[in-house]
């Protein structure tokens, strides 16, 4: 999986400014691990360090959900359940976490899920347990600060 912020793409880890974050990233899917367009994928990005790292009592922040993904596409192409929330730290250093976990052989988000009712402390864990996830595929994170 690779993730591109206007045009660039970044290595895991990097620090971003947020100006760079504020538009939906390309997110690429390639190569053999991720099958032909039969094969379905949910994407989730969440930031874990709300309200700051040192003090993450919202974890996790929920600030993307796109779900049945085809395989060796793009999330353009699965169902955007949430619209992507550019990152806005109220203070520190935060993480941004993409991960992409397959969908089990013939499930689809037919209709939209549960979607929680706000963004904030989703759970996560409770997601992948509800739908089956399992374990990502894939993963990607930046981190991006407060007044960057």
């Amino acid at each position: 999986m690779r993730v591109v912020y206007n045009q660039v793409g970044q290595p895991i880890g990097a620090q971003m400014r947020l100006a760079q974050t504020q538009a939906k990233p390309h997110v690429e899917l390639y190569g053999n691990s991720f099958g032909g367009v039969a094969d379905k994928y949910t994407l989730v990005m969440v930031d874990p360090d709300a309200p700051s790292p040192s003090h993450p009592t919202l974890r996790n922040i929920l600030h993307w959900l796109v779900a049945d993904i085809p395989g060796s596409t793009d999330p353009s192409q699965g169902q955007e359940l949430i619209h992507y929330m550019g990152p806005a730290p109220p203070e520190g250093l935060h993480r941004y976490v993409l991960l992409l976990f397959k969908q089990e052989p013939g499930q689809l988000f037919n209709k939209v899920p549960e979607v929680p009712e706000s963004r904030v402390a989703f759970s996560l864990a409770d997601f992948v347990k509800k739908y089956n996830l399992g374990i990502p595929v894939a993963g990607y994170y930046f981190r991006a600060r407060h007044g960057d």
